[in-house]
């Protein structure tokens, strides 16, 4: 028997009879839903299978499932795998920013700071980041560094003036994943996209 608290937090890989107990529908519901099929309904629940031939749900792809098709279940949760970030030449404030952002989406989120390429390279090579925010100085000053950064993992530019970064973007090149400003809350929706795809696997 499956021991399950509503207000427990889920951290690891979810069974199906777990998955079955939280969202209260049976064990073929769930199937259903990580086969894709239900009923007219093209629903998919993203899945892993295990060398013993069950499945395995990550917390993350859950409730984005329940976010996704509006399902109005109480699910905490927190996952266990950690997005890694690298900060190149950002000021103290800016990297404490990202820091926070980090931790709010997900406390496992791990920020190394870079004051140069040599440390970034090294950064790069064995912390292994899933993202790289670099200053617009940084970028000015290296242009070749930060094109190999982004052939290694996703890299966002931190710029003070979003307007105006906007306005030249014609000038940048292709590279960079995205633009965010100094402001946490850009910080925090740029960390949220690339966490969601790094835990679903996209």
């Amino acid at each position: 028997m499956i021991n399950f608290k509503v207000d427990m937090i889920h951290i690891k890989p979810m069974n199906v009879g777990l998955i079955a107990k939280v969202c209260r529908v049976s064990k073929k519901a769930v199937l259903n839903w990580i086969y894709g099929e239900c009923g007219h309904k093209k629903i998919k629940l993203k899945a892993f299978g295990t060398p013993g031939g069950h499945y395995r749900v990550w917390p993350s792809d859950l409730a984005a499932f329940l976010e996704l098709h509006k399902m109005d279940i109480p699910f905490r949760w927190q996952d266990s795998r950690k997005l890694i970030v690298m900060c190149v030449d950002l000021g103290l404030t800016t990297l404490e920013s990202v820091k926070d952002a980090a931790a709010v989406y997900n406390l496992n989120n791990v920020v190394f700071s870079a004051t140069d390429i040599y440390d970034a390279c090294f950064t790069l090579g064995e912390q292994k980041p899933k993202l790289i925010f670099v200053s617009e100085a940084f970028y000015l000053s290296d242009a070749s560094a930060v094109t190999f950064f982004s052939s290694k993992c996703p890299v966002f530019l931190i710029a003070d003036d979003l307007d105006s970064l906007k306005h030249n973007q014609s000038t940048l090149p292709h590279l960079f994943k995205g633009y965010a400003t100094t402001e946490h809350a850009h910080i925090i929706q740029a960390i949220r996209d690339i966490n969601k795809k790094t835990t679903q696997g996209v």
